[in-house]
């Protein structure tokens, strides 16, 4: 398993829930796929609540999506969203 650090909520972070929030490809695809989006250098990919944090947080996560920018630059984020799409945390996966 992958290590999990939690992150401050950026700018950055809030586009990218924006992006999903708007984006009804990215809320109903396929778990794992890698779906592409204009504007941004890297993809998106829907998890399963296999992912979910519930335990570390206390929050009950019912959406997580993974985002991977750049491989160069290791920005590997996965967050975790409540029923109404607000963030419950966002993680840097190493």
């Amino acid at each position: 398993m992958a290590g999990h650090l939690p992150l401050v909520t950026t700018d950055f972070h809030v586009k990218l829930v924006e992006e999903f929030k708007n984006n009804r490809e990215l809320q109903t695809a396929k778990f794992f796929d890698r779906i592409k989006i204009d504007g941004y250098e890297g993809f998106f990919q829907r998890l399963p609540n296999d992912y979910n944090m519930d335990e570390e947080t206390g929050l009950e996560d019912s959406h997580i999506f993974f985002y991977c920018g750049n491989e160069m630059n290791d920005e590997y984020f996965e967050i975790h969203l409540d029923f109404y799409l607000k963030i419950n945390q966002v993680y840097l996966v190493m």
